[in-house]
């Protein structure tokens, strides 16, 4: 008998710490649209999913996902999140600069692995001409500063994705260059 409640209490232990999933076809979570992305300062934004969730009851965590447009792999994950939790403050944003915000909806399913149910994207960037948020206390350097960074990232950015063609293309005009000269010493000498 005493191996009987021994097994039974065992039993109820790992019962009790299974966390299940939802298994019947359709049954995942989804977003109803894209997040709702809201300019909080210069740098900073409030990204927002309340009420876009199908199934919350099927998820087990929330994730952001966001990054610049232009370079969709140059992305950024954030921590994951209880399924309570509906809404996201995201800082250092670069003003100007067009960034893209999606959530994930993780679903674990234990043995059969993980799905990450993903929201549409939303676009959006942040602006230092807004008039509806309180005027911060940074001075027009700090601005300029800013808008600089933006510049040298949309730069880098342009390299990153164009530097093979960048180099093709120099040194395919050093070697046009290379055999006019070539060819001008060659007619000079005759």
């Amino acid at each position: 008998m005493k191996i009987f409640l021994y097994s039974l209490f065992v039993l109820h232990i790992a019962v009790q710490s299974v966390q299940s999933y939802c298994f019947a076809i359709g049954a995942n979570p989804g977003f109803k649209g894209p997040p709702v992305v809201q300019q909080v300062n210069h740098t900073t934004v409030l990204v927002s999913w309340d009420g876009l969730v199908t199934r919350v009851d099927c998820a087990d965590q929330f994730i952001v996902k966001s990054g610049p447009a232009s370079s969709p792999s140059d992305f950024i994950m954030s921590d994951m999140m209880n399924t309570s939790t509906f809404k996201l403050v995201i800082p250092k944003r670069i003003p100007e600069l067009k960034y893209f915000y999606q959530v994930i909806a993780r679903e674990d399913k234990g043995f059969w692995g993980v799905d990450y149910n993903k929201s549409p994207k939303t676009v959006f960037a942040t602006s230092i001409n807004n008039k509806n948020i309180k005027a911060e206390k940074q001075e027009d350097k700090e601005k300029k500063t800013m808008i600089s960074q933006a510049s040298s990232l949309s730069m880098k950015i342009f390299l990153r994705k164009y530097l093979v063609w960048v180099v093709v293309g120099s040194l395919t005009i050093l070697l046009l260059l290379f055999g006019l000269f070539v060819n001008l010493v060659q007619r000079r000498t005759r």
